[in-house]
């Protein structure tokens, strides 16, 4: 299911099908056009329930560039936008789906929250009034217009409202708390302790509750009811959680209160700031283990700037707005900050987001090594952006010069065999990985596939040495799954070995054994790629090792056809589509260092 966080609510869809590989929807059809409005549009769906919104926003504007006036893709487009604190593109987003319909609910819901935003308080209510008819948007809908009525002092209207909101979702929490919010306004301690009874009941960990019988009574007892039952990784969140939710109301008073039980950390420190209209102490503030991403705390940062230039509180709002796909406000606000912090966060993370600038970014992640030399990931960030930059030698001594003196570091042992890799020393790669030892941990695969590339590359250059029989146990090394690596081996039907078996193939080939030869083309051809419950049992570039095998024993036509089924099949796996180029011999076939897997490298080696 696919949950958004706005205007407070919680919302609840069924997301799109989910994918193997986000290449194409599950429980479509296999001849389903991706490139359809719907098609499209179900993308973007799927894009979002991933919570990818940049790939979601391609998608759903390609599918309005096709058809203008499709409804669902404008619908989601504003909910995008309202993420983005673009609300005026919302605004219209939502307005155009209601010219096609005028009583859409998801457009009137979107269409009222843009203009609750913007301030436009009568045509958000007219906008909730109608979502309200539309039964998945009508408890979030009420829920918005209490709000609205509780801001304007309207008691009787706030209640009715929530009431309304209940009736039809009986768990829906937040109208529950604002109705016990407003008897506590009314000071009705009966009605607003049988509601909390209530959210208790739902919710047994709903740290309003305690808050609220805190506020009821403000005995130390009750205080410490509500603290000791916070005992999440982060606590300061649950407190700014809270106290966001009474600022959005209007209760600064309760907001306050809430944060000032809590432990200060940076992004409290600014709610404090911001709520009591007062200069902001960063003198004592920690850097480096905090990192903002709330929207509401972007509006508060905005108003802190406005008087105090220190770099932490730019930086903080870069990390907002780079989550906000904001690129240029998140470059503007990092380069202000200048060279003034002594955090080696800010410089990864500066060195992330200017990552079309290889000078920035080699020196921010130098800058940031000197500031931490004990960090491994700043020193793995610096090899991956020489090997990005075609710079092997240096990613290299870099991966090479942190392993020595952290031999125990199998994250930076695996960059060092990958670094070995890409400069050829396969003998040394292969020596390396015997002895390297990878705790196993989730899709813990990539030491077995370092392994596996440095076998077949060392097969590759004694097939080109005319020492097949040496290229035979290489081949067949290839094949083992050392325990030393971190990932078991997985049923022998599920590994896709098309490439050993072409290497075999062609040196058995060679070696006169044409009988053997013709059974392994058999068994490539016979393999079948599939993707099942999410999980591909294949390596896309073998694809090009099944055509070629086709092509043995059959026709380059019929090969033609098979890769273009798979290319088809997979439109969004650029592997498989460098595959069919590369069996056309087409030119601009080139993939992306980033692109290519173990497998293209030995395909380019073996074709060298």
């Amino acid at each position: 299911k696919l949950r958004l966080a706005i205007g407070g609510n919680k919302l609840v869809w069924n997301s799109a099908p989910e994918e193997g590989d986000l290449d194409r929807p599950m429980e479509t059809p296999k001849n389903f056009d991706n490139s359809s409005v719907y098609g499209l549009y179900l993308q973007g769906k799927n894009y979002i329930s991933f919570r990818d919104y940049i790939k979601a926003e391609e998608k759903l504007s390609a599918c309005l560039v096709k058809d203008p006036n499709y409804a669902p893709a404008l619908c989601d487009m504003a909910g995008l936008k309202i993420r983005q604190f673009k609300y005026v593109e919302a605004k219209i987003n939502a307005g155009r789906a209601l010219s096609i319909n005028t009583y859409d609910p998801a457009a009137n819901y979107y269409y009222a929250l843009a203009n609750l935003k913007l301030g436009l308080i009568s045509n958000a209510k007219d906008g909730f009034d109608i979502a309200a008819s539309g039964i998945e948007y009508r408890s979030a809908a009420y829920t918005e217009l209490a709000k609205i009525y509780f801001i304007n002092n309207e008691g009787t209207k706030a209640a009715e409202y929530a009431e309304k909101s209940i009736v039809n979702n009986q768990y829906n929490i937040e109208g529950l708390q604002l109705l016990a919010l407003i008897y506590r306004r009314q000071k009705d301690e009966v009605k607003a302790k049988a509601i909390l009874h209530t959210i208790n009941t739902i919710d047994p960990l709903n740290h309003f509750v305690h808050f609220e019988k805190y506020c009821w009574d403000n005995l130390l007892q009750s205080k410490t009811l509500f603290t000791s039952q916070i005992q999440s990784e982060l606590p300061q969140q649950s407190f700014l959680e809270l106290a966001i939710w009474y600022y959005q109301l209007h209760c600064n008073e309760d907001a306050l209160k809430v944060l000032s039980i809590a432990e200060p950390n940076p992004e409290i420190i600014y709610w404090k700031a911001f709520l009591q209209n007062k200069p902001v102490d960063v003198s004592h503030i920690q850097t480096g283990t905090d990192f903002p991403f709330r929207d509401e705390t972007a509006a508060v940062l905005e108003v802190l700037i406005k008087t105090n230039d220190q770099w932490l509180l730019k930086y903080h709002l870069a990390l907002i707005e780079w989550n906000r796909n904001e690129l240029a406000k998140a470059k503007a606000l990092f380069m202000q900050c200048t060279d003034q912090p002594g955090d080696p966060n800010f410089y990864a993370a500066r060195a992330a987001l200017m990552n079309d600038n290889a000078a920035t970014v080699e020196k921010d992640l130098q800058r940031a090594i000197k500031l931490d030399p004990q960090q491994w990931r700043y020193s793995k960030l610096l090899a991956e952006h020489f090997i990005t930059q075609k710079e092997y030698t240096k990613a290299l001594d870099i991966a090479e010069i942190f392993y020595k003196k952290h031999p125990g570091n199998y994250i930076i042992g695996m960059l060092y065999a990958k670094t070995l890799l890409l400069n050829k020393k396969y003998p040394a790669a292969d020596a390396f990985l015997t002895k390297l030892n990878i705790l196993p941990f989730e899709g813990a695969t990539i030491g077995r596939q370092l392994y596996h590339e440095a076998k077949l590359m060392q097969a590759v250059e004694q097939i080109k040495k005319h020492q097949y029989k040496k290229a035979l146990q290489f081949i067949e090394q290839a094949k083992l799954w050392p325990a030393n690596l971190g990932v078991g081996k997985p049923y022998q039907e599920d590994i896709d070995e098309r490439m050993e078996d072409w290497l075999s193939y062609t040196c058995l080939t060679k070696l006169n054994k044409s009988k053997d030869a013709g059974l392994l083309l058999d068994r490539i051809i016979s393999f079948s790629p599939k993707v099942d419950n999410t999980v591909r049992n294949f390596l896309p570039a073998n694809d090009l090792i099944t055509a070629w095998a086709i092509e043995k024993t059959g026709s380059m036509e019929k090969a033609t056809i098979w890769l273009q089924g798979e290319a088809k099949l997979y439109p969004g796996n650029k592997v498989i589509h460098w595959a069919l180029q590369v069996f056309n011999k087409q030119p601009g076939n080139n993939l992306t260092d980033e692109e290519k897997d173990g497998e293209v490298r030995i395909i380019e080696q073996l074709n060298n």
